[in-house]
């Protein structure tokens, strides 16, 4: 996804370059902040290990596949065991400023970065709150057509997610319990549908239970 050119050691302010495979287009994004910090050294990379706390907090609560399943599935032993991390996704909008007021003001994302790289191309970066994986609008990120976009995020309370989107103006949906989590959902001006989850309690399994019907 990015390239740190000549980067060593630590990274003080490299250049950060994205690359868009949907489109072929590449954007200088801005400098190495610690979160997209791929010197090949991250051990050594002094600019990695103060990265944003709560994107990394967040990450560290994912699934993580198990070497036999990860080799399983990407194929081979030969395939070490590695973190693929979602790192961002393209959002397709048709009116890039009233989509970034949308998701900053109401929703209460971060706006990361806006520049217009040159007349085919602006990346405007936005982040949800705690998340590890950003979103992208602007043209020339995506050649998805604008509305076509389905994302599902996990929140901590379902209903305090619902209050927040309603008193900021944002049509939420009821909220919708399931055997796998309690939903909300909602869609952006362009109707990109958002699902928001919060995950189910696992209650913890006792000792005794754990050897029923071993004896």
């Amino acid at each position: 996804m990015a390239e740190l050119s000549g980067c060593v050691g630590p990274c003080p302010g490299l250049v950060l370059l994205q690359y868009f495979p949907f489109t072929g287009n590449a954007a200088r994004v801005g400098k190495s902040t610690g979160l997209h910090c791929w010197c090949g050294e991250p051990e050594k990379c002094a600019r990695r290990a103060p990265a944003d706390s709560a994107r990394t907090e967040s990450a560290g609560r994912g699934l993580k596949l198990s070497a036999a399943l990860f080799r399983a599935v990407v194929g081979g032993p030969s395939v070490e065991a590695m973190d693929w991390k979602i790192e961002l996704v393209p959002v397709p909008v048709s009116n890039v400023d009233a989509s970034k007021a949308f998701y900053v003001d109401q929703i209460g994302f971060n706006a990361d970065f806006d520049e217009r790289i040159d007349e085919n191309l602006r990346f405007v970066q936005l982040t949800p709150p705690g998340s590890a994986c950003s979103v992208v609008i602007g043209p020339g990120t995506t050649d998805m057509a604008p509305g076509t976009q389905r994302i599902q995020v996990v929140v901590p309370n379902a209903a305090d997610a619902r209050q927040h989107l309603v008193d900021h103006g944002v049509a939420a949906s009821e909220i919708t319990p399931l055997d796998w989590g309690t939903f909300v959902y909602f869609s952006d001006p362009d109707g990109n549908q958002w699902s928001l989850q919060q995950l189910p309690e696992i209650p913890p399994t006792l000792p005794s239970e754990s050897g029923a019907g071993n004896g």
